[in-house]
């Protein structure tokens, strides 16, 4: 089995991390959608999600605590545990959970769905 869909999951870590807005951005397919699930629900663009980043990850950082993944062809759902803690102190602040639908565009692995619901740690 071909696993490059984990790269595509690893790059939106590392992208959040660093703030990196080009690189994330190339994760997605054009006009996906991103959803975090409240309270309030929230559907964004890429772009409105982006904007968004560097309140939280200026001072925090996420990590993938787990990763399951069922593979349907040319379409991954993954399923993404998280732990966001204070860079600094490495307290922790949120929990969550990314649910990510992968799909093969273009000859690589992009990002066609994304939803998350975090809580507090």
């Amino acid at each position: 089995m071909n696993a490059a869909f984990h790269d595509t999951t690893d790059s939106l870590y590392r992208g959040i991390n660093a703030l990196d807005a080009d690189g994330l951005r190339r994760l997605f397919v054009p006009e996906v959608r991103v959803v975090r699930v409240g309270p309030p629900l929230a559907v964004m663009t890429v772009d409105e999600w982006l904007t968004g980043l560097p309140t939280i990850f200026v001072e925090h950082e996420e990590l993938e605590l787990s990763r399951l993944v069922e593979v349907h062809d040319a379409m991954a759902m993954v399923t993404s545990r998280f732990l966001i803690r204070h860079r600094a102190t490495k307290a922790p602040f949120r929990i969550g959970t990314n649910a990510l639908t992968l799909v093969q565009a273009e000859g690589s692995w992009r990002i066609g769905a994304a939803v998350w619901r975090g809580r507090a740690a």
